[in-house]
């Protein structure tokens, strides 16, 4: 076993230098509620973050890396504390040569205590003081199926303990003591990792420069072939929702490890690996920027994939008033990311779909979208079927089928087809010729789409509309629909429509949201 001393460097990334405001993210994707996670950097520097500031105790060494899996064993310990890893050590190591599992862990800030494990039969003729340790009755024995994890390096292992409501961070530096990434595998993150115990599982949380997560979150979220001005808005949406879901707390932890993942429950977030030239200069254009409501608080700025022609009010997808979020028409999706789409399922598909989901009428005979919202999305769904009927959100059955968005209708057999009609410059009234599939333009002139749509595409006076070119056969159901995501705030395929129309960043924020100020956090 190898001890460096401890050296104290912070991140040095170009990109840190206006901020050095940290947030916490839970690496829920692929570290979250492990059995075990390794580290696989040599060099640790391990210490712990008080009111946003990070000191560096000591900094250990294993060529192996580090892995870390929740402790479910009992233990004594011990109440004197040593200031390293290595005079805690020392102890252990005599009272392991006696034949006793004694490990070093360490419990707080700066305080390394002797935990003893004592074989049942032991008991009785263990004689603590025979190496000066200090044993009080209150931390004689517990249980640390909590709070407790064991750590194991090459040629050692060591404890660390969140009882105190705090877990050491581990720092990766080289052999100059410089800070490096910290590798767990298949992905590296700047900054600092902090392993926690949930239950008996642990998770990974990222301690990282606001400014430095963002630079792993922009492509992942809008692709780095988007034009720039729509990747600006980006950065600044994502610092936004960062900045109020997370808040800039950077604190040891245990109670509250994380109030946001690296999923698109929060927002995607791959690391280093994600970082692209596209969003370095996204996050570097934008420095600081975030988006204040009316009240002057950051906002959580929502955001989604595709709103197929219009976004929706926030009460009407969330039940609570804003007056930054309201329905908008929006003419610039003309490359969405998702198609207009359509869904086919049978009446017994749907029967077993909403008996699973606690949603049971028997088999459905009549299924129908009741009331839709501004913006064009099922609000309620009214479903009838062989042993009763009920009625249920939009985004309820959204999520019982795992449709795109809630912006869908829901086309019977037993209805009648929709004839299509285009209006001419003239005045003149065509049938459109079914079997192709075609869109409507501003000056009504008509575009052939891919036939293998087989829907048709309308463009209407505030939004778009799709409907199929047939019924479907019969005891099925289509649900068509158009858009991906909740359709509340920004449309990230409206936004690069936008910028490839000329419009800024700012402009394309302010047609998003209302009622909002951009300026530094």
């Amino acid at each position: 076993m190898a001890l460096i001393l401890a050296i104290s460097v912070f991140d040095s990334i170009s990109i840190h230098a206006a901020s050095a405001r940290d947030i916490r993210v839970g690496l829920t994707s692929l570290y979250g509620k492990k059995d075990i996670i390794t580290i696989y950097n040599n060099l640790l520097a391990i210490g712990y973050c008080k009111d946003n500031s990070f000191t560096v105790s000591e900094t250990l060494q294993s060529a192996a890396g580090f892995s870390f899996e929740a402790d479910q064993n009992e233990w004594y310990i011990g109440s004197t504390s040593y200031n390293t890893f290595k005079n805690a050590s020392v102890i252990c190591s005599e009272m392991t040569g006696d034949g006793y599992d004694a490990v070093p862990c360490l419990y707080a800030s700066g305080q390394w205590r002797v935990y003893v494990r004592i074989p049942a039969d032991s008991i009785s003729t263990f004689n603590l003081h025979d190496y000066g340790i200090e044993f009080k009755d209150a931390t004689l024995l517990r249980s640390s199926s909590k709070t407790l994890i064991h750590a194991e390096a090459a040629g050692y292992e060591f404890l660390i303990d969140g009882y105190l409501g705090a877990y050491p961070q581990f720092k990766a530096v080289n052999s100059k003591g410089g800070q490096i990434p910290v590798s767990l595998g298949t992905r590296k993150y700047r900054g600092r990792i902090e392993i926690v115990r949930e239950k008996d599982k642990i998770t990974a949380v990222n301690i990282v420069g606001i400014e430095a997560y963002l630079l792993g979150v922009i492509t992942c979220e809008m692709g780095a072939s988007k034009p720039e001005e729509a990747l600006k808005a980006q950065a600044i949406c994502s610092r936004s929702y960062a900045a109020a879901k997370a808040g800039f707390n950077a604190d040891s932890s245990s109670s509250k490890p994380y109030l946001m993942n690296d999923t698109d429950e929060s927002q995607v977030y791959k690391g280093v690996g994600a970082e692209t030239d596209a969003s370095y200069k996204a996050v570097k254009s934008t420095i600081g920027k975030v988006i204040r409501d009316p009240d002057g608080n950051i906002l959580e700025a929502f955001y989604f994939s595709t709103d197929g022609g219009s976004t929706d009010s926030i009460s009407d997808i969330w039940g609570y008033s804003s007056k930054v979020y309201d329905a908008v028409f929006d003419p610039y999706e003309t490359d969405p990311e998702v198609e207009p789409w359509i869904e086919e399922y049978t009446l017994t598909q749907l029967s077993n779909s909403l008996k699973d989901s606690g949603h049971d009428v028997g088999t459905v005979t009549d299924i129908d979208v009741a009331v839709t919202t501004a913006g064009g999305r099922a609000y309620s769904v009214s479903i009838k079927g062989t042993g009763g009927k009920t009625s249920i959100s939009g985004n309820t059955l959204r999520e019982i089928l795992g449709l795109p968005s809630t912006k869908f209708r829901i086309i019977a057999n037993n209805g009648s087809a929709d004839t299509l009609y285009a209006i001419g410059a003239d005045g003149s009234t065509n049938t459109v010729i079914p079997g192709d599939s075609y869109a409507i333009s501003e000056n009504s002139s008509l575009s052939i789409l891919e036939t293998s749509t087989e829907q048709y595409i309308i463009v209407g006076d505030n939004s778009l509309y799709n409907i199929p070119d047939s019924l479907p056969p019969a005891g099925s159901v289509y649900i068509i629909g158009m858009g991906k995501g909740h359709g509340v705030g920004l449309s990230q395929s409206g936004a690069a429509g936008m910028a490839r129309i000329g419009y800024d960043h700012t402009e394309i924020l302010n047609f998003y949201y209302h009622n909002i100020t951009i300026g530094k956090y």
